[in-house]
C-alpha cells in the first residue's frame, strides 16, 4: 500500500476587505476616535485605487517596491500637495504595519514618510486684529457668531476642532473657566478665559438661546453643531468681508 505524505493545509488568506474590517474593529475596540479611524480608512481607499490600477489583489503582493511606487504616484498627482501626500502615507503606514504585525502580510519592511516643508502660518497684524475684534453692527446671527468665534480663538488659542466640541455646560462663569477635551489625547482640560471674553460669551449665549447644557456653544443658524468645514468657510467669508485675507486659525 502506497504511503501518503502529510501535507500542511494552507492558511486561509484574507481579502483586502476582510483585513480592513479586522483593523477597524480592533481600533474601535481600543477607543480610537472616529476622526482618526476615518483618516486610516481614507488612506487605505486611496492606496486601494493604486493597487487596483496595478493589478495587485492580495496582501502578499504588497512589497516595499509597491509603496515606493505609490509615493511617486502621489507626488505626480497635481491635486495632491506634499503635506497631503505625507498624511496619506502616514495613515497607510499604520494600517500596513498592523497587517505585518498580525501576519496578514508576508512582506516585512519599513515605510519612510515623504518629506515636505511645513508652511509657517500667517499671523494677524495689528491693523487686522483691530478690524476683526471690533464688534459688528448686525442683526444677522451668523455674522455675530463668527465675530465671537474669532474673539474666542484669539483669547484662548484653542484649536478649531476643540472649539466645536464645547458645550454650554462646559463654561463656568463663576471662575471664568472652560472645560475642553483635548482632541489628540482625549484628556479633559480646563482653560481660563479673560474677563473680556467672559462678557462676550455671556452676551452671545443669551442670543444663542440654548435649551440644554448639552447644546453646543457654536452652532449653525438652526442650532445644530457646526462642522469643521462650515467653521472654516464661515470665518473665511467673514474675514474677507472685512478686507482681511489672513485666517490665522489652526
Amino acid at each position: 500500500m502506497k504511503k501518503e505524505i502529510i501535507r500542511m493545509t494552507e492558511k486561509h488568506k484574507m481579502t483586502f476587505e476582510q483585513g480592513m474590517e479586522k483593523f477597524i474593529i480592533e481600533k474601535k475596540g481600543n477607543g480610537l476616535s472616529e476622526k482618526t479611524i476615518n483618516g486610516y480608512c481614507d488612506g487605505w481607499k486611496f492606496l486601494k485605487i493604486f493597487l487596483d490600477s496595478n493589478n495587485i489583489t492580495s496582501f502578499d503582493d504588497i512589497s516595499e517596491d509597491t509603496i515606493i511606487k505609490y509615493k511617486y504616484y502621489l507626488r505626480m498627482k497635481p491635486s495632491i500637495n506634499d503635506r497631503t501626500a505625507n498624511t496619506y502615507v502616514k495613515n497607510i503606514r499604520t494600517v500596513l504595519y498592523y497587517f505585518m504585525d498580525k501576519g496578514i502580510m508576508k512582506n516585512q519592511f519599513k515605510i519612510k514618510l515623504p518629506e515636505y516643508v511645513e508652511k509657517v502660518p500667517e499671523i494677524y497684524d495689528k491693523e487686522s486684529l483691530e478690524i476683526l475684534l471690533k464688534k459688528p453692527k448686525t442683526n444677522k446671527f451668523t455674522d455675530y457668531r463668527n465675530w465671537v468665534i474669532i474673539c474666542f480663538l484669539l483669547d484662548t488659542t484653542v484649536r478649531c476642532r476643540t472649539l466645536l466640541g464645547i458645550r454650554v455646560g462646559d463654561i463656568d462663569f463663576n471662575v471664568n473657566r472652560i472645560r475642553i477635551m483635548d482632541i489628540k489625547n482625549k484628556k479633559q482640560q480646563f482653560i481660563s478665559m479673560s474677563k473680556y471674553l467672559a462678557k462676550i460669551m455671556t452676551d452671545y449665549l443669551m442670543q444663542r438661546k440654548a435649551t440644554s447644557k448639552d447644546d453646543y456653544v457654536f452652532c449653525t443658524k438652526y442650532g445644530e453643531q457646526m462642522t469643521y468645514g462650515a467653521l472654516r468657510s464661515a470665518t473665511d467669508r467673514y474675514n474677507k468681508k472685512l478686507g482681511v485675507n489672513i485666517t490665522g486659525r489652526h
